[in-house]
């Protein structure tokens, strides 16, 4: 059975950032009232964190806390606890942001609807993994095993995709792109068998950019396309990795991030912008050798992870119609059969290795 860590203190934390602004506690049992606690005169305007009595966080900004307040009871019976920061009225964005991306990245839990994981309330993704698997697989080291659980099936979806996935099936390159696949699901989607199709997808030969850069496949959680692997209409011979991971993330393990590509000279990156979530990075590399590496470059995994347990958390897949059934035979299935080879190297088993972008390795961040 593993052992919960004990409690982390993200009071501290945000004090730590904001050393200027005293944090003030608000008792909610056997205690004066809110508004008393916090008295209009002494200033109500600025930054609150909700704590919820099953751990889970709440980060808030309000020009007047204490209304907010009430109108959060009325949603929530299980607040626990308050604490506020007083912020000016032009700062309120930027704390709020810069709060909720900061807890995220140290895996706190957050109900937050906008900037940050989950839905308002318990997840839809709490029925299938519970809030403690949740939070003991975000902190637990990297593992290329995928799991025994039952996957889910449905004949209709799997007809109506089968010619896709034909076709990706006939495409050479797919052998050297599978075990790469494969790791990515093994280490960054949360219980991946469990999770498939009622929270991501996988599509095959979709038909996004299909004139101009074509795609071998598409995986999505619940909105957003976390991973998909295309190249330009006039090289099909290439592979391209585009991977989405959680901005804050990799800025704590690389605060200048251009020293990732100077690092691992295989890479890319580019700031994206998406309304469904904001703080994504994209990372680009060339081949599947490649990819696996940056699989292996300090953060990215971690990073990978925050991103994807946000978006599932956000609610169920959203392209589930587009869901490749077989693709997902080629990936989960024989179940718990770790991707890497005798020596780390899938590739090496006898699998077509592309090495174009088959670079030098990487160095790990700088401490």
């Amino acid at each position: 059975m593993p052992v919960e860590a004990p409690p982390r203190n993200h009071v501290a934390l945000l004090a730590d950032q904001w050393p200027q602004n005293s944090p003030r506690h608000v008792a909610l049992v056997n205690a004066p009232t809110v508004a008393q606690q916090l008295p209009a005169s002494e200033g109500r305007c600025g930054i609150y964190v909700l704590t919820f009595e099953d751990g889970q966080l709440y980060v808030g900004q309000a020009v007047n806390v204490v209304s907010r307040f009430n109108d959060h009871r009325k949603t929530y019976g299980d607040i626990a606890e308050l604490h506020f920061w007083q912020v000016p009225d032009a700062s309120l964005d930027a704390f709020e942001q810069h709060a909720i991306h900061f807890l995220q990245a140290e895996g706190f839990l957050l109900r937050n609807v906008i900037h940050a994981a989950g839905r308002l309330g318990a997840s839809n993704l709490d029925t299938i993994v519970s809030p403690v698997e949740q939070q003991y697989w975000l902190a637990s080291p990297p593992s290329d095993r995928l799991g025994d659980e039952v996957r889910p099936d449905r004949n209709q979806i799997r007809v109506a995709n089968q010619n896709r996935f034909k076709r990706v099936t006939a495409d050479p390159r797919l052998a050297s792109v599978l075990p790469a696949v494969r790791r990515y699901l093994a280490r960054t989607v949360p219980f991946p068998r469990r999770t498939e199709f009622s929270h991501w997808s996988i599509s095959a030969a979709p038909d996004t950019n299909k004139n101009s850069a074509p795609r071998m496949l598409t995986i999505t959680l619940h909105s957003l396309e976390t991973l998909f692997v295309w190249a330009p209409i006039d090289e099909q011979h290439r592979v391209i990795f585009e991977l989405n991971v959680d901005l804050v993330t990799m800025q704590r393990h690389w605060p200048e991030l251009e020293n990732v590509v100077e690092s691992f000279r295989a890479a890319l990156l580019s700031d994206t912008s998406y309304l469904v979530r904001p703080g994504v990075l994209r990372l680009a590399v060339e081949g599947a050798r490649n990819f696996m590496r940056l699989l292996d470059v300090d953060g990215v995994v971690e990073a990978a992870r925050r991103l994807n347990l946000d978006m599932i958390r956000k609610g169920p897949a959203m392209q589930w119609k587009s869901h490749s059934f077989g693709l997902g035979d080629l990936l989960l299935d024989p179940v718990d059969k770790p991707t890497g080879g005798e020596h780390g190297d899938p590739l090496a088993r006898g699998l077509v290795a592309d090495a174009l972008g088959d670079l030098p390795g990487h160095r790990q961040s700088p401490k």
